[in-house]
């Protein structure tokens, strides 16, 4: 049987670069699983071929388009009798049987990699809103006007003196570092509904375009990414479908601020509170 081909970012299709990236889980996977991991979290494809088959193996929601060109010059050019399909939709592994004529199935694949595109777009509606919307008086012009005081962080993660606990402990800590420009999620509040939390807690840790809820940690990647790059602080109204772990998609709605801190090494620390809000609705036709 002949090896995994993967294709990257950057349409490298030698293993042993990507594979050396995560040289540490190797004593932990299979070989297949490592290749699983790059498709699934890298945003990796691969193909294989046995006995006139080809086997393509990818993520549509996530596949680069480095990954996915390399894909389809090989479905055009490869010789094959049939193209069998491994797609990771839906947290699963699903099995595909491609058309026999070239075009077709590349086109089959476009296609498919365009729907999981549409699918994360209609996930999470945002609505920008001025500062000065915010009503007087409210915790979030508290925590606003905290952080006009104090911009910058003495300490790792300052609560400005216990208001979090009056948006019910729903915020989270993201870390913006310089070098890597990477959004990364390291702190969760305790006051999130468990779904969402659980949700959240997954991806302690992780980029935020490596969360487990795929298209929320893509919506999270913009906002806070924005703040990130500004230094402005961003209010706005969100309508979004989540997928907890259980697979079982919620509504949440909710305004959210996003509060960019500096900390004493000249990076940039995020911080995120929520408050639930059942009269938003950015899903309703006009």
């Amino acid at each position: 049987m002949s090896a995994w081909v993967l294709f990257g970012e950057r349409g490298l299709h030698d293993t042993t670069s990507m594979l050396s990236a995560i040289a540490h889980l190797r004593g932990a996977l299979t070989e297949q699983q490592l290749v699983d991991y790059l498709i699934i979290n890298c945003g990796c494809a691969a193909i294989q071929h046995r006995q006139q088959v080809l086997y393509v193996r990818f993520r549509p929601a996530l596949i680069g388009s480095a990954a996915l060109g390399e894909l389809v010059y090989h479905i055009n050019e490869q010789p094959w009798r049939q193209v069998a399909g491994a797609l990771f939709i839906d947290e699963r592994w699903q099995d595909v049987i491609l058309p026999s004529d070239r075009r077709e199935a590349v086109n089959r694949v476009v296609e498919t990699v365009k729907e999981a595109e549409q699918r994360r777009h209609s996930a999470v509606f945002r609505r920008a809103r001025a500062l000065d919307s915010i009503q007087p008086g409210s915790v979030l012009q508290a925590m606003l006007e905290g952080w006009r005081q104090r911009p910058q962080l003495s300490r790792p993660y300052v609560p400005l003196d216990g208001l979090v606990d009056q948006v019910c402990r729903r915020y989270v800590w993201v870390d913006a570092r310089a070098r890597s420009s990477e959004l990364v999620l390291t702190m969760v509040g305790s006051g999130f509904p468990e779904p969402v939390r659980g949700t959240l807690v997954l991806g302690l840790g992780y980029r935020l375009e490596e969360q487990a809820d795929l298209a929320y940690g893509q919506y999270c990647l913009e906002a806070y990414g924005q703040v990130a790059q500004s230094g402005v602080p961003l209010l706005e109204d969100v309508d979004a479908m989540i997928a907890p772990p259980n697979g079982q998609k919620m509504r949440r709605r909710y305004s959210r601020l996003i509060l960019p801190f500096r900390l004493p090494s000249g990076n940039t620390r995020l911080l995120g509170i929520s408050l639930e809000d059942l009269s938003i609705d950015l899903r309703r036709a006009g």
